[in-house]
C-alpha cells in the first residue's frame, strides 16, 4: 500500500535525479564523508513532510519537488549516508524501501556498503539501510531498483563479511541482521544457486560458519535449516501442500516467509487431526530461531480450536519475554485470533508494564504488539481493566501509535476523554495515522464529524 501512495513523488524525483546526473561530474574519493548537515536536515524535513500531507495538497507538493532538487545534488558517493538518513527504525519496511527508491537504481557504491557492513558499530539507521537495501533483491522490489551486477555484488560482499565472522563469538544483534540479508538474497538465488558461482561461495561460506559457530548462534541455527532444506526433498512444496508432515515442520525456518507461511497454514490444518503435529509444532516454540517460533506460533492462530488454556498461557507468556520482535508480533495476531478463549490474559499482559525489579518493561515494538492484543481483548476485559487500558494507550502513543490507537479505538465511548489528547498527537501525525483516527478512533469515541479537528 505505502509503495502505491509514494509511486509519484518516488517517480519525480527518479526522473529529476537522472536528468542532473548527465552533467554531474564524478565524485573524488575526498568527497565520500557525509552530506552537510544543513543539507541532511532539509532533507529529512523534506521527506518527513511528504509522509505526512495530504498527496493532493499544495504542501505535498513542494516538498516533493525540493526532495527531487536535494537529491539531484548530491554528489553519487554521498547519496547512500543520506539515504541513511532516512531510515526509520519504526516504520514498515515499504516506507524505507520508498525511501531508498528516491536515490535511483543502484544507489550504493560498493565500498561505501562494504564499510556500513563491516562497521561493528554502526547505527541502528545503518543497519535499517542494509536491511532495506538487500531487501530490494526479494521478487517484489527486484525489476525496477536493483541490476543484476548490483545484486551479485551484494552477495560477494555479504559472502566476504560471513567470512570475516567465521569462528567469531557474535553478538545476537550482529546475528539477526545476517539472518535478515542472507533471507532477502537467498529468496533470489537460492534456487538456481548453481549458475552462479558468487552465490555458490555465499553458501559454502555459510556452511563454514555454521560448523564453526559456537552454541546458540541463531544465525548458524538458521544456515542449518536452510542448507537442509535445499537438500532433503521431504521439504518439497507443491501449490500449500508439503510431502510431509516433517517436511512442512522443517519448512517453518524456511528463507522465504511465503513459504512459512504456507508451512504454518498447511500444519494448521493438519493439526485438527493428528495430535503428533500439535506436539511438534510445540517442539518448535523453542526453537531457537526466530523466524521458527513465528512460524509455529502461526499455526497456533490458525488451527484456533487446538488446546485453548495451554495456547494462551503460552502466547502470553511469549508476547511479554520473548525477545524476538517478529516472534511478539506473530504471538500478537494469534492471541487476538483466539480472543474468545483469552480473557485470562487481559491481567498478565497489563502487568508486563509495571515496574518490578529484576524485569525489564516492554520496549516500544513489544509494547506495540501487546496493545494490538489488548485492542481485541477490550471488550472482554472488566470496567477497572479498561481504565487500565485506557490510561496505558494514552501514555504509550507517541512511543508505539499504531497499537496504542487501535487500542482507543476497541475502547469505544470509554476513552471520549482521551480525545484532546488524541486530537493533540494527530497534528504532527503520519498522513496514514491522521486517516486512522479521523475514519476510525474518534468516531468510536462518539465525536462528530464536525467536532473531530476542534481543539
Amino acid at each position: 500500500m505505502a509503495r502505491g501512495i509514494f509511486a509519484a513523488i518516488v517517480w519525480s524525483v527518479l526522473l529529476s535525479a537522472s536528468a542532473s546526473a548527465a552533467v554531474m561530474p564524478d565524485s573524488s574519493a575526498s568527497k565520500r564523508a557525509q552530506p552537510a548537515e544543513p543539507i541532511k536536515i532539509e532533507l529529512c524535513e523534506a521527506w518527513q513532510t511528504v509522509r505526512r500531507a495530504e498527496v493532493d495538497s499544495a504542501e505535498f507538493v513542494r516538498a516533493s519537488e525540493r526532495l527531487g532538487e536535494i537529491v539531484s545534488q548530491l554528489p553519487p558517493l554521498q547519496r547512500l549516508e543520506a539515504a541513511a538518513a532516512l531510515m526509520d527504525r519504526y516504520a514498515s519496511e515499504n516506507v524505507n524501501a520508498a525511501a531508498l527508491e528516491l536515490f535511483g537504481r543502484d544507489v550504493s557504491d560498493v565500498d561505501e556498503i562494504r564499510r556500513i557492513l563491516f562497521d561493528d558499530v554502526r547505527s541502528f539507521r545503518h543497519r535499517v539501510l542494509l536491511r532495506t537495501y538487500f531487501s530490494l533483491c526479494r521478487d517484489e522490489y527486484r525489476a525496477p531498483q536493483l541490476s543484476e551486477q548490483a545484486q551479485l555484488t551484494m552477495v560477494v560482499l555479504l559472502t566476504e563479511r560471513i567470512e570475516s565472522l567465521t569462528g567469531k563469538r557474535v553478538g545476537y544483534g550482529e546475528q539477526r541482521l545476517l539472518t535478515h540479508l542472507s533471507e532477502s538474497l537467498l529468496s533470489r538465488y537460492a534456487e538456481a544457486a548453481e549458475t552462479h558461482h558468487q552465490v555458490v561461495w555465499l553458501l559454502k561460506a555459510m556452511d563454514t560458519y555454521a560448523l564453526a559457530a559456537p552454541e546458540g548462534d541463531t544465525f548458524a541455527a538458521s544456515v542449518g535449516g536452510w542448507l537442509e532444506l535445499r537438500s532433503n526433498p521431504l521439504a518439497s512444496l507443491e501449490g500449500a501442500n508439503f510431502a510431509s508432515v516433517d517436511g512442512a515442520v522443517a519448512s517453518l525456518g524456511h528463507w522465504d516467509p511465503l513459504v512459512r507461511w504456507k508451512a504454518a497454514y498447511y500444519l494448521g490444518r493438519q493439526a485438527r487431526r493428528q495430535s503428533e503435529v500439535v506436539e511438534a509444532v510445540w517442539a518448535a516454540l523453542a526453537d531457537p530461531r526466530d523466524e521458527v517460533r513465528a512460524a509455529a506460533i502461526t499455526v497456533f492462530a490458525i488451527a484456533v480450536d487446538i488446546e485453548p488454556k495451554r495456547v494462551v498461557e503460552k502466547l502470553v507468556e511469549i508476547l511479554t519475554r520473548d525477545w524476538g520482535v517478529t516472534v511478539q508480533s506473530a504471538a500478537s495476531v494469534a492471541l487476538s485470533a483466539r480472543a474468545d478463549q483469552a480473557k485470562q490474559a487481559v491481567e498478565p499482559l497489563l502487568e508486563a508494564f509495571e515496574f518490578k525489579r529484576g524485569r525489564y518493561l516492554p520496549g516500544n515494538r513489544r509494547t506495540n504488539s501487546i496493545l494490538m492484543a489488548l485492542a481485541r481483548l477490550a471488550n472482554r476485559a472488566s470496567k477497572e481493566q479498561r481504565e487500565k487500558m485506557l490510561e496505558l494507550a494514552v501514555a504509550k502513543l507517541p512511543e508505539a501509535p499504531e497499537g496504542a490507537l487501535r487500542l482507543l479505538k476497541a475502547l469505544g465511548p470509554t476513552a471520549k476523554s482521551a480525545a484532546a489528547k488524541v486530537k493533540l498527537y494527530r497534528r504532527n501525525a503520519y498522513r496514514f495515522e491522521r486517516q486512522y483516527i479521523d475514519r476510525h478512533v474518534l468516531p468510536a469515541m462518539g465525536i462528530s464529524a464536525a467536532a473531530k479537528i476542534d481543539d
